[in-house]
């Protein structure tokens, strides 16, 4: 199921020239120092881990396999490798070895995989909480006739901090006159979480139960809020599933970009200085860069300074790849990095189109000590609508 089998994955470990390059744009490897967790040392490390895989009277250590958890699977090595290695793919591929070969991933992550496998959401909320982000809205429509799914993802759903991101893009959709509709409290997690940890045997379940459930609806379009959420939809479930589901899937900032072509959203002056970060899962992994910063450079007054490091290139907020759930610490301290490319350009906003990332962005800016606010695309579209007279 995953994308690259196991021959695969031996080419690509010998095919290695372990040059380095990747280090050089290793976020982890940059703040902890660890040759085990940088991208030319696991590549180094999975060689003896296939060799010991393949010979049961030996087991590879817990602590050697936590190493490669603490890659952020965002995908920057990938960009930078030599010899064009796949490394994105390699890494996911190799942690659904250790899990179908039943190795044991780290605790803080097991936690969250009986989380998934219970209730469907990473944090172990009582299902019915999934809902409580709708309550103060008037004429939702949940599980209605609709062109339109607004999937609104776990990260959204659950986190008080960030339940403001599917209010306002509620807002957005009314505002523009789309017929819409939500799953509420039968709303299941996408299962990136699930796949980011190798579990891709309990990812397929998941998908299956949402397949079951567009399926019902009818929808044309599904939009998500999330970009793990979009990229589990359109990346991974082909392979999970071995089809692509039938309603065409974009993320937020693509569909509020049409919503711009078809002249059905107008706004009002929002002056100030403003950056963009690329969300990995949104840059790198689906190729989305061009709709969020047209979204803001139709913003009136809106100042837009491109970071030093972007697109394709772009750093990691640091929460990726399941990092934020085992060390918390080292996600942060990427983020505090974040907040020194932004004073570089002068910025005093720094938007984002993934609750993720404005989470941990959030949690940094304290530490950093930093000027500019993390703010999500949703957000800022939603307070920039001129109302209707």
């Amino acid at each position: 199921m995953e994308k690259i089998n196991l021959k695969q994955l031996e080419d690509a470990i010998y095919i290695c020239a372990q040059c380095g390059y990747c280090n050089n744009v290793c976020a982890t490897y940059k703040n902890n120092r660890w040759e085990s967790a940088s991208p030319r040392g696991k590549i180094y490390m999975m060689r003896d881990h296939i060799k010991l895989g393949n010979r049961r009277s030996k087991s590879i250590p817990a602590d050697y396999v936590e190493r490669f958890y603490y890659c952020l699977l965002c995908g920057r090595c990938k960009e930078v490798c030599q010899t064009n290695i796949d490394t994105l793919e390699l890494f996911r591929s190799f942690r659904a070895w250790y899990v179908r070969n039943k190795y044991p991933i780290p605790e803080n992550l097991q936690y969250l995989q009986k989380n998934l496998n219970s209730v469907y959401n990473p944090a172990g909320f009582d299902v019915e909480k999934r809902q409580l982000w709708l309550e103060d809205l008037d004429n939702l429509r949940v599980k209605q006739e609709a062109d339109v799914l607004y999937f609104v993802g776990c990260t959204s759903s659950f986190y008080l901090r960030n339940t403001f991101v599917p209010k306002n893009f509620i807002k957005i959709l009314e505002h523009a006159n789309v017929k819409y509709t939500v799953i509420g409290a039968d709303e299941i997690c996408c299962g990136n979480p699930t796949l980011l940890m190798g579990d891709y045997a309990s990812a397929k379940k998941i998908a299956e139960k949402n397949l079951e459930v567009f399926e019902k609806l009818g929808v044309s379009t599904i939009v998500a809020s999330c970009a793990g959420c979009a990229r589990a939809f359109t990346e991974d479930y082909p392979h999970i599933l071995n089809m692509r589901i039938k309603p065409r899937v974009l993320h937020a900032a693509e569909y509020i970009n049409e919503l711009l072509d078809e002249n059905k959203l107008q706004f009002k002056e929002m002056k100030g200085i403003y950056t963009y970060h690329d969300p990995c899962e949104l840059g790198r992994h689906l190729k989305i860069y061009e709709p969020p910063r047209r979204i803001l450079e139709n913003i009136p007054g809106v100042e837009f300074r491109e970071l030093l490091y972007n697109k394709a290139d772009a750093r990691c907020c640091g929460a990726g790849g399941g990092v934020k759930g085992i060390d918390n610490e080292l996600a942060v301290n990427i983020a505090k990095g974040k907040y020194l490319e932004v004073e570089e350009v002068g910025a005093r906003n720094l938007v984002s189109c993934c609750p993720t990332c404005k989470w941990n962005l959030f949690h940094a800016k304290k530490e950093a000590k930093a000027k500019a606010n993390p703010v999500d695309l949703i957000e800022l579209v939603a307070k920039a609508l001129v109302k209707a007279e």
